[in-house]
């Protein structure tokens, strides 16, 4: 509060103290809104959404950045679903390259001919079968309404930005996804993305601290052995407090 407050009986004697705070945040968080992680993980919460934005842009940019994902992510499936027709398309090639074989081979006995035939028309059942519950299942599945079915991420932030944001303190964002994926599954799917928690090196940063407090220069009898029975020690004495 004292870097908002004007100069006053409150900022007495810390001017320069206030004008170097002051410098040292704007260095550091005048392009906070140029980094997209932040914008991102900012507007899919809904605690803050765009409230926290300072300006218009900042959510335009959002926009864009949340379409450029929403390609990414169906350019991806596309691929895999590519990759995973070309390998049905595969395993059918040599499905009928072992019944051209089977086939070759019958032509050497009636007895191995029956049950070659036998196998190959139980093959073509299997297929005609699971082709005909891909067709019904397709005919089956539950079928939103028309605006959902044809919904995109415009659409799905345009309605979720209408929503009013949950209680800063005890709103759980997560939960709150979890929720209404049904009604977002578009920006659910970026929620997680964006959401989760950041990769980091502090953990292992600590351990190395501790252990170079324990395993100085003026110990050096102390062996690795020992070294590392101290540090679990340490990091296990509060269990048995």
């Amino acid at each position: 509060m004292l870097l908002q407050d004007d100069e006053g009986p409150s900022t007495k004697g810390i001017r320069t103290l206030r004008q170097a705070m002051r410098e040292s945040l704007d260095k550091r968080f005048t392009k906070v809104e140029d980094t997209k992680i932040v914008v991102l993980a900012c507007l899919l919460d809904p605690r803050y959404k765009s409230h926290a934005f300072s300006s218009a842009t900042t959510l335009s940019k959002a926009k864009g950045w949340l379409k450029e994902e929403e390609d990414a992510a169906t350019q991806q499936t596309t691929r895999e679903e590519h990759a995973a027709t070309e390998g049905a398309s595969m395993e059918e090639q040599a499905a009928a390259e072992e019944a051209s074989v089977e086939e070759q081979a019958a032509a050497y006995g009636t007895h191995e001919n029956d049950r070659n035939t036998h196998k190959r028309q139980r093959r073509e059942h299997t297929s005609f079968r699971s082709r005909v519950d891909e067709m019904f299942s397709s005919l089956l599945a539950p079928h939103t309404s028309d605006l959902l079915a044809s919904s995109c991420v415009e659409d799905e932030l345009h309605l979720y930005l209408k929503e009013p944001v949950i209680d800063r303190w005890r709103g759980d964002p997560l939960q709150w996804w979890r929720q209404n994926e049904g009604r977002f599954k578009l920006l659910a799917k970026q929620a997680r993305k964006f959401l989760c928690a950041p990769r980091s090196s502090v953990p292992s940063e600590r351990v190395f601290s501790e252990v170079s407090a324990i395993y100085e220069s003026k110990r050096s009898r102390l062996t690795g052995e020992h070294a590392e029975q101290l540090c679990f020690l340490h990091h296990n004495l509060v269990l048995l407090n």
